[in-house]
């Protein structure tokens, strides 16, 4: 049933294609009502955590799943993004949807050369459920435990652009 409602999220990113990506503009939409995010649990080394765990000042959540297109095409300059942010301020959290936990998420890692991200899962669909995700990929900007900014849909993460963008949550 799970599987069922995420594709039904993603058919608008299916029919439109191309003229859906976000990297054009780089449109972060910032919440009028953040959502908070701080109990919500997911899993990292097999390990259940919550995001209030995760002890930086901007965390990036990238939704994203191993079936998902656009997804895999993101997820290198993801990588790439991931060098360039600096760490003390920054914490990129790519937030798989798979069910077939870390073994699947790790094979489509070596599979992409992702050598900079660790492994999250939602596999509970805590995280989607509680931000109301639309599509995938999406990403969401969390401060203080709160999402105070989305977007949606594929993204060239290695520009300029999206650095400065996300500089000024900081």
């Amino acid at each position: 049933m799970k599987k069922l409602l995420l594709l039904l999220l993603l058919i608008p990113n299916l029919v439109m294609g191309e003229a859906y990506l976000a990297e054009s503009n780089y449109v972060f939409t910032r919440l009028a009502e953040p959502i908070d995010v701080s109990e919500v649990n997911f899993y990292h080394n097999n390990i259940k955590i919550k995001i209030k765990d995760v002890q930086k000042k901007i965390i990036i959540v990238n939704v994203w799943a191993t079936w998902c297109v656009p997804c895999l095409r993101e997820m290198p300059s993801l990588d790439e993004l991931s060098e360039k942010l600096d760490e003390k301020n920054f914490f990129i959290m790519p937030l798989s949807q798979d069910d077939g936990g870390i073994t699947i998420v790790r094979k489509y890692y070596k599979k992409l050369n992702i050598k900079n991200l660790d492994i999250f899962i939602d596999s509970d669909h805590e995280f989607s459920n509680t931000v109301f995700l639309r599509g995938l990929p999406s990403t969401f900007i969390i401060k203080k435990g709160k999402v105070v900014a989305k977007l949606e849909g594929e993204i060239n993460w290695d520009n300029e652009k999206i650095i400065n963008k996300l500089e000024q949550f900081y």
